[in-house]
Formats: C-alpha cells, sequence, structure tokens
C-alpha cells in the first residue's frame, strides 16, 4: 500500500422482499464463524435502519478489507 491508502472500506446491504414497512430492519456483521447467524451478541457489528417499500439499505463504514457474512432481521416490533 501506498501513502494515504487505506486497508478499510465499507459494505452496503441492501435488504428486499421484507413482509411490511412495520418496524425496523436490524443487519448482523459477522467477521468469522463465531455466532454465524444466531448469536447476535457474537457479531462484530450491527446497525439498524427504517423500512420503506419493503426494503432497506444499511451501510457499515471503517470495516478492515476481508470477508464477512450478514443475518437480517426483521424486528417488526422494535424490541430487538
Amino acid at each position: 500500500m501506498g501513502m494515504g491508502q487505506s486497508n478499510k472500506g465499507s459494505i452496503s446491504v441492501g435488504v428486499v422482499g421484507l413482509s411490511s414497512d412495520e418496524g425496523q430492519a436490524i443487519v448482523y456483521l459477522y467477521k468469522t464463524a463465531t455466532g454465524f447467524p444466531i448469536s447476535p451478541e457474537k457479531a462484530s457489528s450491527s446497525a439498524k435502519a427504517a423500512i420503506s417499500d419493503k426494503k432497506a439499505v444499511l451501510v457499515f463504514s471503517g470495516l478492515e478489507y476481508g470477508t464477512y457474512a450478514v443475518s437480517v432481521i426483521h424486528d417488526r416490533n422494535k424490541n430487538e
């Protein structure tokens, strides 16, 4: 890497086909397989977004380059 270059980037997650606009979408980002996909407390990052037209978009910034996995929850009643 030359000067001024970074080994960090962003991941955009687009969620489509949600059952309704109720609640929020929560995306959990996993750097390792540990806990994926059902242990959100083991996720390396998470983000929440409002749902519009049964879609949500979330952006994770400042991430080290690498391979990630995501899990998505449609939290209809916003109780996480």
